[in-house]
């Protein structure tokens, strides 16, 4: 080895070595970044109201069929909500079991609506 080899193995380890110590630079970048994005994301997640659900806003409405609606209706018990079917009122407090849902055709497709209170608690769901 000549004194020119010794040069371009030393400028080759230097090169190779900045550009370890740049990497190193940049994933501490990435790490401090990302360690705050999850502080951030956590501050606001634990000062939200847990009860305060937010719901999308869907484009095309959404519909089902009288069987899902009939199906809700026999579930009436665990939703603890009043749901009104093209002006029939159901209450929350109706035993499915006796429930007259015969009015609700099966094939007939239902826009569902979902009425609030001030406080965000869902207190009615009408089907039209």
């Amino acid at each position: 080895m000549n004194i020119g080899e010794h040069a371009r193995s030393a400028l080759w380890l230097g090169v190779s070595f900045l550009i370890f110590i740049a990497s190193l630079s940049g994933a501490y970048a990435l790490f401090q970044t990302s360690a705050r994005i999850n502080e951030q994301t956590y501050r606001l997640t634990a000062s939200t109201d847990p009860n305060i659900h937010s719901t999308l806003k869907i484009d095309n409405p959404y519909t089902c069929t009288g069987a899902e609606v009939r199906q809700t209706i026999h579930q009436i018990d665990s939703l603890q909500v009043d749901i009104m079917v093209s002006g029939t009122l159901y209450p929350k407090d109706l035993d499915p079991d006796e429930a007259d849902v015969s009015s609700i055709d099966l094939d007939q497709k239902y826009t569902p609506a979902y009425i609030r209170n001030t406080e965000g608690q869902l207190v009615m769901l009408r089907f039209t």
